[in-house]
């Protein structure tokens, strides 16, 4: 098989789990409608059926009791008297196709979700790679020792913990960067435009990515470690040749593939992790919206009832895994491009 029918059959693969994903998200989304639905019907809605008597005559032609009559009244009332398993395709479909009609208004919301996640990553790479090589290749050195420490650690704090941090530091203590907003307003113009969008971004971004680089990190050591006890790199050391040749010319190559792999398992979390910080920041992402789709309400008596917007957060929730299978598309297709052995028989 070669390379591209590879990545072409893995794609095939990712789209088919993520529309099973898709409407098992439509199907509960239904089911969280339905329940709302239902424990919405109130002491005025059975005034109103023993005030109707056409209401009351449909209920014996059922042969329902009031209850059922009111819950299957206002569930086809609201469009979902419909089995689940027949309303879940339904709905999904609906959520694409506001998805493709609306695309101009819902791009701006994804162009800041993915600016925030593609930095992020960024950031991760950059820092993680060599502190985790390095760690890798001096065991038992400080930086070993803060990795092993800090890579268990870190697991624990969230990314919203470390953002309330950072906007103390260094956007009141030191009042050097912007803690909410995009940009500026009124917008700046030309190039002062991007730069005054990346320094929005900079709280932001190390938020995220200074919780998450001491997990690749950690990643990056293990393998590291693995290579470095490997019998072609004691050749290649008795040779002559310095550590940082090795790394460059054998090393790296050896472990980006299974690394990529782990970045791969651990996507979801750090575009997770990108929405919440999306949401304490105020950047209108895509987090925003998903935020938008709960509401809370009083109800007299009871307390504060939250409630779903279900369409908008199917839209959202959809876009979650468009992007998560575009980036695992890619990931797919450089893991074939470092290793040429995958997807090719003997």
């Amino acid at each position: 098989m070669s390379r591209t029918l590879f990545v072409l059959k893995r794609f095939l693969e990712i789209i088919t789990i993520s529309l099973i994903v898709m409407l098992i998200l439509s199907a509960l989304i239904i089911q969280v409608s339905k329940r709302n639905v239902v424990e919405s019907i109130d002491r005025q809605a059975y005034s109103v059926f023993y005030r109707s008597p056409w209401m009351q005559e449909e209920a014996k032609r059922l042969n329902m009791t009031p209850r059922q009559y009111l819950e299957y009244y206002y569930l086809k009332k609201a469009g979902l008297s419909d089995p689940t398993y027949v309303l879940a395709p339904r709905y999904l479909k609906q959520a694409l196709e506001i998805m493709v009609r609306y695309r101009s208004n819902l791009s701006p919301y994804i162009i800041k979700t993915i600016s925030l996640l593609a930095l992020s990553w960024v950031l991760i790479l950059l820092l993680g790679v060599p502190i985790g090589l390095f760690s890798g290749l001096k065991r038992d050195s400080p930086i070993d020792h803060l990795l092993t420490f800090m890579a268990p650690f870190s697991e624990g704090i969230p990314a919203w913990w470390l953002a309330g941090i950072l906007i103390l530091l260094l956007g009141f203590k030191v009042n050097l960067l912007p803690v909410s907003g995009w940009e500026s307003l009124p917008p700046k113009e030309g190039i002062w435009r991007y730069l005054d969008i990346l320094s929005h971004l900079v709280i932001p971004v190390l938020s995220v990515a200074l919780i998450y680089v001491w997990g690749y990190a950690f990643r990056i050591r293990n393998l590291a470690i693995e290579e470095f006890d490997k019998e072609y790199v004691t050749v290649a050391r008795a040779k002559g040749f310095t550590e940082w040749w090795i790394i460059r010319k054998h090393i790296l190559k050896n472990v980006f593939p299974p690394f990529l792999t782990f970045t791969t398992y651990t996507l979801l979390d750090l575009i997770t992790g990108t929405f919440i910080i999306d949401i304490i920041f105020g950047l209108n992402g895509l987090g925003t919206l998903l935020y938008y789709s709960f509401s809370r309400r009083v109800v007299p008596n009871q307390g504060v009832a939250m409630s779903i917007h279900p369409m908008l957060f199917l839209i959202v929730s959809s876009l979650i895994v468009i992007i998560y299978v575009a980036a695992a598309v890619i990931l797919e297709a450089l893991y074939v491009y470092l290793d040429p052995r995958v997807g090719v028989r003997e």
